[in-house]
């Protein structure tokens, strides 16, 4: 089984097993308790630094357009459905970007922020229930895969490349 991790999930690990492992030092007598919640303190500081931090914007403001144009581009397509204060969707924001950027001319990744009013129509034709879900359209706008909640972006591209035959 391969474990691919992207930089803030590893990043969030490491600063848990840090914290937790000199809590379970400082039980053993290695550190003061104070240390420990100081140390602690500073975990979580950085953690919600990293969730807190306002997301790129991904996408320019949805119009009648820009929604009337899912699913018939004559492109492949990877629609996102996300939301600005949702953590697995600004984790995964920068991949989708990179890909969006990779794959240009030959794959429309597009971004819809769940909180738009003109999204209501989208949210209801694809029956998002959770965030970041991901959907993966062939050139004539039919559905081929799906992905509900973070995931890593190995796998969306392997998603892309499955749209594009190869």
């Amino acid at each position: 089984m391969k474990i691919t991790l992207n930089k803030h999930r590893l990043e969030i690990l490491v600063i848990l097993e840090v914290a937790f492992g000199l809590f379970g030092w400082s039980l053993a007598g290695g550190m003061p308790l104070a240390q420990i919640k100081y140390r602690a303190g500073v975990a979580v500081e950085r953690i919600s630094s990293l969730w807190a931090s306002p997301s790129p914007r991904m996408h320019p403001a949805l119009d009648d357009q820009s929604v009337a144009g899912v699913g018939t581009t004559g492109r492949p397509q990877v629609i996102d459905f996300y939301a600005e204060w949702c953590p697995a969707c600004r984790v995964l924001t920068p991949a989708l970007q990179d890909l969006g950027e990779k794959y240009k001319g030959r794959v429309d990744v597009i971004h819809i922020d769940v909180d738009s009013p003109l999204a209501r129509s989208l949210r209801a034709r694809f029956q998002v229930k959770a965030l970041p879900t991901l959907y993966f359209l062939d050139q004539n706008g039919e559905q081929v895969d799906m992905v509900i909640g973070g995931t890593a972006p190995e796998q969306v591209e392997a998603n892309i490349k499955s749209l594009l035959g190869g």
